[in-house]
């Protein structure tokens, strides 16, 4: 048992204001840890929607700063986190591949070595 959650929009305190426009991923973990003390928390989708002019570094480097404070701080409480989307274009989602399949320059490099 556990609880999976989408927390767009959520991030460190740390990362850049655009990328966390609805408030800090610890007030969702901790709202969230409270309904099932105890399980595992799985964040089955998290990324950056409606960014298609940021650069992929800029994105990379949030989605580095975001698996890397959850190492650090909810180590053993949050199982997965898993990027949306696959491919760029997904509901408008800034996705690991291009739109000819390929990997997208500057953030599929960085999100597998997470």
């Amino acid at each position: 048992d556990g609880i999976a959650f989408h927390p767009y929009g959520r991030g460190p305190a740390f990362a850049a204001g655009k990328y966390r426009h609805f408030g800090l991923i610890d007030e969702a973990l901790d709202a969230w840890a409270q309904v099932l003390p105890g399980k595992p928390l799985w964040i089955t989708e998290f990324g950056v929607l409606n960014a298609e002019d940021e650069p992929a570094e800029e994105i990379a480097k949030y989605a580095s700063d975001f698996i890397g404070y959850l190492k650090q701080r909810y180590e053993g409480r949050v199982v997965t986190a898993m990027w949306f989307a696959w491919g760029s274009g997904m509901d408008n989602g800034f996705g690991l591949v291009d739109s000819s399949d390929m990997p997208l320059a500057g953030l599929t490099d960085v999100y597998i070595a997470l």
